[in-house]
């Protein structure tokens, strides 16, 4: 019996192709978050958009536990992807002709989104 490699990879391997996707997609986001914000607004300013950013944090987190436990995680975690990805290309859009508004849109995305997409994956 001849072994027969699979056209697709592995669960294993996707998993970690995954993982390692999001923290590369997590840590870019927050360099470019942090050169957008600080490109904009003054460093004093920091503290009042991580006490933002922690409210809005716990609200989401909350907003999403509700929403996953009538939904599949299968089904909440790529549709969150694909509100991020549109978030993101809608910031881009947006950065040239509202620089500051997007410097806080995108801090609260990338700060936000990640205790978002966590919740459901830990199941």
């Amino acid at each position: 019996m001849a072994f027969r490699a699979s056209s697709s990879p592995s669960p294993l391997t996707a998993a970690m192709a995954s993982c390692g996707a999001v923290t590369a997609q997590y840590l870019i986001g927050k360099a470019i978050r942090d050169g957008v914000y600080f490109s904009q607004f003054d460093k004093t300013t920091f503290w009042k958009m991580m006490l933002l950013t922690s409210a809005v944090s716990i609200g989401l987190a909350i907003a999403n536990a509700r929403f996953a436990v009538r939904i599949s995680p299968s089904k909440v975690v790529p549709a969150l992807f694909l509100a991020s990805a549109v978030l993101f290309l809608t910031e881009w859009f947006f950065l040239q002709r509202a620089p500051a508004i997007v410097a806080v849109s995108l801090f609260l995305h990338v700060s936000g989104s990640r205790s978002v997409q966590r919740i459901p994956s830990a199941r």
